[in-house]
């Protein structure tokens, strides 16, 4: 569907009556809550009620399409209602608790590229990001990318790093954190050379999934952003094959994601990744 799009990377829209509601699921609440609604010409009316309290209209009527904002206090719950014929549509919503220590916000899609940076509004991710402040930004791709056979990883390249330039840009203050991606492999036809050891059926890595690692690597490198080698955390070349075949298995069947296990380990090492880089930054700047 065409854009915009902002963080998310998707739209829910309502031409007609509509409604939606989220429900804290945990005692206490919710501390603070944030809707975004696209602005455009036409846009219809929301009416938002928090809790048991009295309903707030919110009007996405603009003469030109841009981001709307609205913020409510601690609630238990948010109901959003649209009654007339308008079109309405929902750019985000965030909800957040008030308590010291790190707020994550999982903007994963499944089976996205970096292409998907690309569909994004960049007005749109300016007001988002401002709005946010991360001090972190985590950008994890590269998997879908290494398994097409027909992918140009010079043109792949160039476009990655025009994908990186928006997030600085949008966010000068942020560290960049680029994930490679982790081993994969595919099964083999026959005996071909590059094949991982092992019973059959045999199993080899894509051609250009260590293509798309190392034009990763050197964009993040000419950024000035940290690159963390997912694959080599695993145990490099056909650890995927190998993750699959523990018991129990760290690694699914498909030989291209992780389970509970495989992933939990290899989060524990970026964990560390970024816990060592805090404490060198944290040696610099308050040396003890």
């Amino acid at each position: 569907a065409p854009g915009p799009y902002g963080l998310s990377a998707l739209r829910q829209h309502t031409d007609g009556p509509a409604e939606m509601t989220v429900r804290a699921n945990e005692p206490g609440g919710i501390d603070e809550v944030r809707l975004e609604a696209l602005g455009q010409p036409g846009g219809g009316r929301i009416e938002v009620t928090p809790g048991s309290g009295p309903a707030i209209s919110f009007d996405t009527e603009s003469p030109v399409r841009k981001s709307l904002w609205l913020t409510l206090p601690a609630v238990d719950s948010v109901t959003l209602r649209v009654r007339g014929g308008r079109k309405v549509d929902l750019l985000s919503w965030t909800v957040l608790r008030h308590h010291r220590g790190v707020t994550y916000s999982n903007l994963g899609t499944i089976g996205a590229t970096a292409d998907l940076i690309g569909r994004w509004d960049p007005g749109f991710i300016d007001a988002e990001l401002g709005r946010l402040k991360p001090a972190l930004i985590l950008v994890a791709f590269g998997t879908n990318e290494g398994f097409r056979n027909d992918l140009d990883v010079r043109e792949y390249q160039s476009r990655y790093a025009a994908r990186l330039r928006l997030l600085h840009e949008a966010a000068p203050s942020a560290a960049i954190l680029v994930i490679g991606p982790p081993d994969g492999s595919r099964p083999a036809r026959g005996n071909p050379d590059g094949a991982c050891p092992g019973d059959p059926p045999r199993w080899m890595i894509p051609p250009h999934l260590a293509e798309v690692r190392e034009a990763q690597r050197a964009v993040a490198r000419a950024a000035g952003a940290y690159f963390w080698d997912w694959s080599a955390a695993m145990g490099g070349p056909c650890s995927m094959t190998r993750w699959a075949r523990t018991e129990p298995p760290m690694a699914a069947a498909d030989h291209v994601h992780l389970l509970t296990p495989g992933y939990r380990a290899t989060a524990d090492q970026l964990f560390a990744a970024i816990m060592q880089g805090y404490d060198r930054y944290r040696d610099q700047t308050h040396p003890r």
